[in-house]
């Protein structure tokens, strides 16, 4: 109790150091509410309401539908002031290009003969033309484009059926009721405003993958059947191809908590597990298989992933705490240059030197402020409790504190590296919910009220976050975006728009000044280059720009000037 009451306490001091003020809101309306529950716990409508809640929360099909639809009905209601998301980092162009690369039937392309000039982030133009992100992202974009005529529609039915993976994977954990209001905090605090819908990183896709995979291992841990054990490969696949590292360790910890059953069980008990799990194992095979196939495919290892081999041609800096750094590589752009050998070592070497206590305190905190927030911080009392008494979701435990030294040892960090174990978060929460419930019973009737105090302060600050965006007011971004307006290359979409509506083809060769910031990269390009209706181009030396513009000589060539304010884009002076 005591470590759990401080650990809130801490939270809570936290928020009120914040400099978001939608944060300082969430604490004084906590505050607030705990205070009114006090005086309205033992209003009869309360009990009313929570039974009617029992009673929807029994309705499978309906439930299910409605958290998928949630998150979608909420965000389109925004799109009368916050259109849809323009991608802004080089991690978003490379899931849009490999999306694109998937419409055409295809996990590569040929490499350009005029490559050079299309070299950019997070993609590999030689021996072949292919984004080197992992998959799962962009086949899902590839997917629900045709549905909903643009990639943003692929991520917002991502986080549809996230939010109702969530509530499955919670209903094989907890009962209805509590599983129901798991998936609807989990909706309201990452399912509309965060980075994660606004924004093409795809972290829906891993946290999807996680619950899936979960939600299997819940089932199978009490009544195994095979169709849990084949949702649970299909959750593994979909982790290790969306988030490789993270995702991996989450499906060997599950995988582990999975083989221990089997081990310790009596032997009708294994012979039942193992009937059940066997399809999985087949299901998990065929996924490997496909992946082995894949980095084939891409690198010619199937050991290798894609990943690997952009990282050889393009990084300096290790990603993981075990890696060396390799020796500098030559770039072609200086922008490119300045990136990795001006920014990127440079935070590899500050994280080196940075203790590791003061690393873990940062992304603690990091994840707090995404995940929980304030209102979701009064779960926290209770924590000790779920860690010491809570056998039956111990494996949940085990997910989230494997993610721990996973965070510690990765160079960089941002909430969706972590997305496999989102799932077993709000599991974690919502069983101390449940103590507060149990509390209430033996004793004092205010611990059940502060626990029906954290969906109402939730909703009270999503309510005020899309009142604000809706009159205008905007909602101050954070650049981690678990609310506000999260980075846009707002311009560079309002260009292409425009020069999409002249008749022909077009192409735009980019001048960037010395001090261009890296983050804000122009030059991206379709799967397939020649057809395009634009061509993105880096401005390079006289010759090559003439011996470029030949090349496509039926396109009228552009000069974009990305650093002036704002972008100007005129005809390119003739050679």
């Amino acid at each position: 109790m005591f470590a759990g009451v401080l650990f809130n306490l801490g939270g809570f001091l936290f928020a009120l150091g914040v400099l978001h003020p939608l944060i300082r809101l969430e604490v004084v309306s906590t505050i607030a509410l705990v205070v009114l529950a006090a005086f309205t716990c033992r209003m009869r409508w309360i009990g009313a309401v929570e039974r009617y809640w029992s009673r929807l929360a029994r309705r499978g099909a309906l439930t299910l539908a409605a958290i998928f639809l949630l998150p979608l009905v909420l965000r389109a209601v925004l799109l009368i002031s916050y259109p849809p998301p323009a991608p802004f980092l080089h991690d978003e162009f490379g899931n849009i290009l490999l999306a694109d690369t998937f419409a055409h039937w295809r996990v590569a392309n040929p490499t350009h003969s005029f490559w050079i000039h299309f070299e950019t982030f997070h993609v590999v133009q030689h021996p072949l033309y292919f984004s080197f992100r992992p998959p799962v992202p962009g086949l899902f974009l590839a997917l629900f484009k045709p549905l909903t005529g643009s990639m943003w529609g692929g991520v917002c039915i991502g986080m549809g059926l996230m939010c109702a993976a969530f509530l499955w994977m919670l209903r094989g954990w907890f009962p209805p009721r509590w599983a129901l209001l798991g998936a609807l905090l989990a909706t309201m605090q990452i399912g509309v405003l965060s980075y994660w819908m606004n924004s093409y990183w795809g972290g829906q896709w891993a946290a999807l993958g996680g619950a899936l995979l979960l939600g299997g291992l819940g089932r199978l841990l009490r009544y195994p059947r095979a169709v849990d054990a084949v949702l649970m490969a299909i959750g593994g696949g979909l982790v290790i191809n969306t988030r490789p590292f993270e995702g991996g360790v989450v499906a060997l910890t599950a995988a582990a908590i999975l083989l221990a059953r089997f081990v310790q069980g009596a032997a009708p008990n294994r012979r039942a597990l193992w009937r059940a799990v066997f399809p999985g194992v087949i299901a998990g095979g065929l996924i490997l298989m496909a992946m082995l196939y894949y980095n084939f495919r891409l690198t010619g290892n199937p050991l290798e992933l894609p990943y690997q081999l952009g990282v050889q041609a393009y990084n300096w800096a290790p990603a993981l705490a075990w890696q060396s750094p390799g020796p500098p590589k030559y770039y072609n752009h200086d922008v490119m240059r300045r990136c990795f050998q001006e920014w990127e070592i440079v935070d590899y070497r500050k994280w080196k030197a940075t203790p590791l206590a003061e690393t873990l305190l940062d992304r603690l905190a990091e994840t707090w402020q995404f995940f929980v927030r304030p209102a979701l911080s009064l779960a926290l009392l209770a924590f000790p409790w779920v860690v010491f008494r809570d056998r039956r979701i111990r494996p949940l435990l085990w997910i989230c504190l494997v993610m721990v030294p996973v965070t510690l040892v990765s160079v960089w960090y941002n909430p969706h590296y972590i997305a496999p174990a989102a799932a077993a978060f709000y599991g974690i929460l919502i069983q101390g919910m449940r103590h507060l419930r149990v509390w209430s019973r033996r004793g004092s009737p205010y611990w059940a009220a502060m626990a029906r105090v954290i969906p109402v302060s939730c909703a009270l600050t999503l309510g005020v976050a899309m009142a604000m965006d809706l009159t205008g007011a905007r909602v101050p971004s954070n650049f981690r975006g678990w609310c506000g307006r999260y980075q846009e290359l707002r311009a560079r979409a309002e260009i292409s728009a425009r020069v999409s509506s002249l008749a022909g083809g077009h192409l735009i060769l980019v001048r960037y000044r010395p001090d261009h910031n890296y983050f804000a990269e122009w030059v991206y390009n379709d799967a397939d280059i020649d057809r395009a209706k634009i061509v993105w181009a880096r401005e390079m030396d006289p010759a090559r720009n003439a011996a470029l513009m030949n090349y496509f000589h039926g396109r009228k060539a552009w000069l974009l000037e990305a650093d002036l304010n704002p972008p100007r884009l005129s005809p390119y002076p003739a050679p």
